[in-house]
């Protein structure tokens, strides 16, 4: 039978029939301090700077009033990428109604705009 015992919050020990053994717990993952999450916002709003390029919006403040998202958050979210939340719904907007790739702004593989 295993017990525990109190020791560090990285590490605890476990007793058992066997003798004592040290298990380290992992890290919670954290998607802020993951590189990725900033790469994809960023992948975002090249994508929505490639959209107002091709006319088919006319700036950020067009995207953002359509669809009710407020503009100071959107810009924050820009400028704080390795650190702000990403809503994925501005994913899905951007997939939905402008045929961006889900692959593309998910791995930045692949074309940019679906034909």
């Amino acid at each position: 039978m295993d017990v525990e015992t109190p020791e560090s919050p990285k590490e605890r020990k476990v007793r058992s029939d066997k003798g004592t053994k040290r298990v380290y717990k992992k890290k919670p993952y954290n998607p802020k301090e993951d590189p990725e999450t900033s790469a994809i916002v960023a992948r975002m709003f090249q994508a929505i700077r490639k959209l107002i390029e091709m006319k088919k919006l006319k700036s950020f403040y067009a995207f953002t009033s359509k669809y009710g998202i407020n503009p100071g958050n959107f810009h924050y979210i820009e400028k704080h990428a390795d650190t702000a939340a990403l809503p994925v719904l501005y994913l899905h907007l951007l997939v939905k109604d402008y045929k961006v790739s889900a692959h593309w702004l998910l791995t930045g593989l692949g074309e940019m705009i679906m034909p």
